[in-house]
C-alpha cells in the first residue's frame, strides 16, 4: 500500500470520527461542579412560571406554554439536564406571590427593582427590551411628560418605579395588557406603557387600529439593564442560579438568534405614517402617468422604475409571509371555535374529553380524587313548549354562566348535548362533590326569569374509580341522574357505589385511611411496579368499601380480586428473583406462603360470618403493604432489572 493511500484512509477515518468527537465535546462543555451535579440529580424537576397572556414572549395556548422566553428556558433546562413543571392559570401578580412563597422556583422573565432583589437572584440579561409609550390617535396626546394624564401600566410590572420617576401624570395599574389596550382604545386612559411587541399583538388581536407608538422611555444604561429580560431564581437556591448562569454562557449566538427570529419581528415596532405612505403612493402614480404621456423622458426612467418594481415585489413577498402567519393563527382560532358550544359559550364535548382523560390518568398515577356530575334540566320540553325556544336558549345560557361562576378554574364545564351539562371536578371526592352539586341545584332554582316559573335541575354525581373506563364512570353518573329523576326531580343523587347511602352526606373511609403510592416505592421493573400499583388501588377500594358500609357482595368480590392478584404477583416475583439469582429467594418465598395462608384464613372466616373488618384492614395495610411490599420487597430491588422479566 502506497503512502498516498495510507494518508487517504487516515483522512477519511478522521473525518468520520470528527462529528463524534465534536458531540462528545459538546456534552461536557458546561463545567458544573460536583455539588452542582449532585443538586441537579436531587432536583431533576424545577417549577417555572408561565404567564397566560403576554405574547409573543410568554403565554399559554390550549394548556401549552408558548413564547420566546418559554423556548429560552426550555433550551437552558435541556442543556442543564433539568425537566420543567410549568405553573400557569394565574395573573402576573399571583405568579409573583407564588414565587415569594417558593411554590415557584423560576420566573423566566423578570425585571430588576429594589423590592424584588429582596427575594430574587437574577441571571445576566438575555434579551434587551424597550419600554414604549402608546397613545390614542384621536386624543393627540404628546408623550413628553404626560402631565396631568392617566397613564396605564400592567399591575406588578417591574418597571413601575422607573415609570413613576419619569412620568408626571397619574399612574394607573391594570391587571392585564389586554385590558390596557382596550382602555386606551376607548379613551379611558390617555397613554399606556409596555413592551411594544406585546401591545401591538393585543391591538391586532382585538382589531384595534386607533392607537400608535408615540415614543420610548429614555433610560440610563443601568435602567436599561434592569428592564432587560433576566431569569429570576428563588433566593434560597443560589446553586440553581449558578447552574443557570453557567448554562446561559453555553448558549450560542445562532441558538439565540433562531429563538428570536421565531417570535420577534422587529418591523412591527417601527412608527409608520400611513398618511405619508398614501401621499407618496399618489405621487408615484402621477409620475407614472406623466412618464407615459411624456415619451421623451420615458427611456431615462425605465431603469429607475424597474428597480422600484423589484423593491415592491420584495415588499409583496413580505406581506404574503405576514398574511401566511396570520392565516396560521386564524386556523388556530378556528380550532378553538370548534371547541366552544355556540349557544352557551361553554366547552363542548370535543373540548372536555382530553381533560377527562388527563384527570383519569392523574388519579391512577397519584391516587388523587376526581368526580363527575351530569346536570339535566327538569321538564325542559315543557319549558320550550310553553315559553318558546328563544326563552329555552336563554335559560341554557344563564344557567351555564351561573355554574361557571361557582366552580374553580381547575374544574371543567361543558354542554354535553341538548339540555345536559357535564362538570368535571378535580381533586374532589364524592363527599365534597355532592355538596357542590347541591349548591348548584339551589343556585339554579334561585334564578329568576321575569313572569316565568323557576327552573329546576337534577344532578347525578359519581367519583372516579381507578380500575374503570370513562364509559363505566359515565354510566354510573348517568345512573345516579336517573335515580334523581325517578325520585321526583330537582334533587342530587350519588352513585351508591361511592359509599353514600340512606341520606348520608359524607364518605368517612377515604378521608380516614388511604394508601398513597410514592415514587420511592418503584423497583425499576415495570411488571413488578405495575402489580404493586394495582395492589395499592385494590387495597384502597376494599378499605373505602368497608368504611362506607358498601354491600357485602361488593366487599366479597373485592376480596376475591385481591386474593387472585396477590397470587399472580407472588408468582411473578418468584420467577424474577430466581432468574436474577437473588440469594434470599427461599426466605422470601416463605414470607409469600405465610401471607397467602393468613389471607386465606381471614377470607374463610369472613365467609363463615366472622366478619372482622378491622383485622382485614390491619392485615392488608400493615402486614402486607407496609411490612412486606414496602420493606421486605426492597431487599431484592437491586437484583432486578428489565432483563429479568419472564418471557
Amino acid at each position: 500500500m502506497s503512502i498516498r493511500t495510507i494518508y487517504s484512509v487516515f483522512l477519511l477515518f478522521f473525518m468520520l470520527l470528527s462529528p463524534v468527537w465534536a458531540n462528545e465535546k459538546n456534552r461536557f462543555q458546561i463545567d458544573f461542579s460536583n455539588s452542582e451535579k449532585e443538586w441537579i440529580k436531587n432536583h431533576p424537576v424545577i417549577r417555572v412560571a408561565n404567564e397566560m397572556d403576554w405574547p409573543p414572549f410568554d403565554f399559554n395556548e390550549f394548556d401549552e406554554p408558548e413564547g420566546l422566553v418559554i423556548d429560552y428556558i426550555k433550551l437552558l433546562a435541556g442543556k442543564a439536564g433539568l425537566e420543567i413543571d410549568f405553573v400557569y392559570g394565574y395573573t402576573w401578580a399571583e405568579l409573583i406571590e407564588l414565587f415569594k412563597q417558593k411554590k415557584i422556583d423560576v420566573l423566566p422573565v423578570f425585571y430588576k427593582n429594589d423590592e424584588r432583589k429582596g427575594f430574587t437572584l437574577y441571571t445576566s440579561s438575555y434579551h434587551r427590551a424597550k419600554l414604549a409609550i402608546f397613545i390614542n390617535i384621536d386624543n393627540k396626546t404628546q408623550h413628553a411628560g404626560l402631565l396631568n394624564k392617566r397613564v396605564g401600566i400592567e399591575k406588578s410590572h417591574g418597571s413601575i418605579p422607573i415609570v413613576r420617576q419619569q412620568i408626571s401624570g397619574t399612574i394607573v395599574e391594570i391587571d392585564t395588557i389586554a385590558d390596557l389596550v382596550r382602555k386606551l382604545a376607548t379613551k379611558n386612559l390617555d397613554a399606556i406603557i409596555g413592551n411594544p411587541f406585546v401591545v401591538y399583538f393585543h391591538a391586532k388581536e382585538n382589531q384595534i387600529n386607533n392607537i400608535q407608538l408615540s415614543g420610548y422611555l429614555s433610560l440610563s444604561e443601568q435602567e436599561q439593564q434592569d428592564t432587560s429580560f433576566h431569569v429570576g431564581i428563588r433566593k434560597d437556591w443560589p446553586i440553581l442560579h449558578n447552574i443557570l448562569q453557567k448554562t446561559m454562557q453555553n448558549v450560542g449566538d445562532s441558538e439565540m438568534k433562531e429563538i428570536k427570529d421565531k417570535w420577534v419581528d422587529i418591523s412591527i415596532v417601527k412608527q409608520l405614517d400611513w398618511v405619508l405612505v398614501a401621499q407618496v403612493s399618489g405621487v408615484i402614480v402621477l409620475i407614472l402617468i406623466f412618464l407615459i404621456w411624456n415619451n421623451r423622458i420615458l427611456k431615462s426612467m425605465v431603469k429607475a422604475k424597474t428597480y422600484e418594481l423589484k423593491k415592491l415585489n420584495k415588499d409583496l413577498e413580505s406581506i404574503v409571509a405576514l398574511r401566511t402567519k396570520e392565516l396560521s393563527k386564524l386556523n388556530k382560532e378556528l380550532e378553538k371555535i370548534a371547541n366552544v358550544d355556540k349557544l352557551t359559550g361553554l366547552w363542548n364535548r370535543r373540548a372536555i374529553e382530553p381533560f377527562i382523560d388527563k384527570e383519569m390518568s392523574r388519579s391512577k398515577r397519584a391516587n388523587s380524587f376526581v368526580s363527575l356530575m351530569i346536570l339535566d334540566f327538569d321538564h325542559f320540553k315543557q319549558v320550550n313548549d310553553q315559553y318558546g325556544h328563544v326563552f329555552g336558549d336563554e335559560v341554557l345560557k344563564r344557567v351555564g354562566q351561573k355554574i361557571k361562576t361557582m366552580i374553580r378554574s381547575t374544574d371543567n364545564l361543558a354542554r354535553w348535548g341538548g339540555e345536559e351539562f357535564l362538570i368535571l371536578v378535580t381533586d374532589t371526592c364524592a363527599r365534597k362533590a355532592i355538596l357542590l352539586a347541591e349548591k348548584i341545584r339551589k343556585a339554579v332554582m334561585a334564578l329568576r326569569f321575569e313572569g316565568k316559573k323557576p327552573i329546576t335541575v337534577s344532578i347525578g354525581v359519581a367519583e372516579y374509580h381507578p380500575d374503570e373506563s370513562f364509559e363505566q364512570w359515565y354510566e354510573r353518573t348517568d345512573a345516579a341522574l336517573y335515580q334523581a329523576k325517578k325520585k321526583g326531580r330537582n334533587r342530587v343523587e350519588l352513585d351508591p357505589r361511592d359509599g353514600i347511602q340512606k341520606g348520608q352526606t359524607a364518605i368517612a373511609g377515604r378521608n380516614i385511611l388511604r394508601l398513597i403510592w410514592k415514587n420511592e416505592y418503584y423497583s425499576g421493573n415495570d411488571k413488578i411496579d405495575g402489580q404493586h400499583i394495582q395492589l395499592f388501588n385494590l387495597s384502597n377500594q376494599f378499605i373505602d368499601a368497608f368504611l362506607s358500609n358498601t354491600e357485602e357482595k361488593i366487599i366479597e368480590t373485592l376480596l376475591e380480586k385481591l386474593s387472585d392478584l396477590l397470587k399472580d404477583h407472588f408468582k411473578s416475583e418468584e420467577e424474577i428473583m430466581a432468574q436474577s439469582g437473588y440469594p434470599g429467594l427461599e426466605n422470601h418465598m416463605g414470607e409469600h406462603d405465610k401471607i397467602r395462608t393468613d389471607l386465606t384464613k381471614l377470607i374463610a372466616q369472613y365467609h363463615q360470618g366472622y366478619r372482622n373488618y378491622g383485622m382485614l384492614i390491619q392485615f392488608i395495610s400493615i402486614h402486607f403493604v407496609f411490612e412486606h411490599m414496602l420493606n421486605e420487597d426492597k431487599n431484592y430491588f437491586q437484583w432486578v432489572d428489565e432483563t429479568t422479566l419472564p418471557s
